[in-house]
């Protein structure tokens, strides 16, 4: 179950120049899930170009954390796409990252572009308490 935690430099080495400058200050300030919370329903002009419009997130953001957990914890949705990762040799965090991303964001039909710095957050919490915890978390 360790193969999703990374160290934190590993992760915000994983994000362009640009989401660094809008996602440090925020994750600093309010946490991993609320700065994920506003990359997807950004409130101000400066970020809307990288999170999309300014709706309320909570709906989008809730089916995100669900399907990141479904792929983390082992629901069969995942499994080959989990399995060809965990078993993979490069295990590392841009790897991990990459493939969350794209096989959530082909379920949602998100741009996995737009997800890739969720993810990164999600998985700084999981690392934070731990994959097992996390999972026995609903």
């Amino acid at each position: 179950m360790n193969d999703f935690i990374f160290s934190d430099n590993e992760l915000i080495g994983l994000l362009k120049p640009f989401q660094k400058e809008v996602l440090l200050p925020l994750i600093n300030s309010v946490g991993e899930e609320e700065a994920a919370k506003i990359w997807l329903a950004p409130k101000t002009v400066e970020m809307r170009n990288f999170g999309g419009t300014s709706s309320d997130p909570s709906p989008y953001f809730d089916r995100i954390i669900s399907e990141i957990r479904k792929f983390i914890c082992g629901d069969e949705k995942y499994k080959i796409e989990r399995e060809k990762l965990t078993s993979g040799i490069n295990k590392s965090a841009s790897t991990t990252v990459t493939a969350i991303s794209l096989a959530v964001g082909d379920f949602l039909g998100i741009a996995s572009a737009l997800l890739t710095p969720i993810v990164i957050m999600i998985l700084k919490m999981i690392g934070k308490i731990g994959v097992n915890a996390w999972c026995s978390v609903e």
